[in-house]
């Protein structure tokens, strides 16, 4: 779909009539992905006092540790069991709040999709056309806003939406200009601008 050649400003309707379109909606694949993620706070709210979800939350890809010592723990801790409890040396252990662990696994997941989409299936497309270039930007804009929803915040993906918004003018100036990161190269080439 990315690959489409074509205006996207105007679509086709029947043999010669160009009717004008004035916005783009996201791509049905986006739209699933978008309304999966969205389903996953529900999900995890049944099973949200379950201490299984929260065994190894350091363990998850792309949570950072110290984040997960800076969220509040519940305001119960379990009793600690008879034959682990020693005159001073009982510890507690450190038990946190559903929302804590939800909002890491929201966390985790939102970031390795993304991650998987910015860092493998982005830089896989070969060619983007304008109407390609158009749709990418409506799909990765309403992803943005999905994942934001969730406090999800990624940098490649904002990167990667400035980069494919950019009409050929604007990125043969750029690249002109010798400006760009990795980004905006691969962009670059997809959208095969050159001077």
């Amino acid at each position: 779909m990315w690959t489409t050649p074509g205006d996207p400003k105007t679509m086709r309707v029947g043999h010669d009539l160009q009717v004008p379109s004035f916005s783009l909606s996201p791509s049905d694949t986006v739209q699933r992905v978008a309304e999966g993620l969205l389903n996953l706070p529900r999900l995890f709210e049944v099973y949200a006092d379950d201490d299984a979800l929260a065994f190894s939350l350091h363990s998850l890809p792309h949570v950072d540790g110290e984040l997960l010592k800076s969220f509040p723990e519940a305001s119960e801790s379990p009793p600690v069991p008879s034959h682990l409890r020693r005159t001073s040396l009982a510890v507690r252990p450190t038990v946190l709040a559903p929302e804590t662990v939800t909002s890491a696994w929201l966390s985790s997941l939102g970031q390795s999709i993304l991650s998987h989409l910015t860092m493998k299936v982005l830089p896989e497309i070969r060619v983007l056309s304008e109407a390609g270039a158009a749709q990418l930007t409506s799909d990765l804009g309403y992803l943005s806003n999905i994942v934001r929803a969730l406090n999800v915040e990624c940098e490649a993906l904002e990167r990667w939406k400035e980069c494919v918004s950019l009409n050929d003018e604007e990125g043969r100036i750029k690249v002109g200009e010798g400006s760009g990161d990795d980004v905006f190269r691969m962009v670059a080439k997809m959208r095969d601008w050159r001077l």
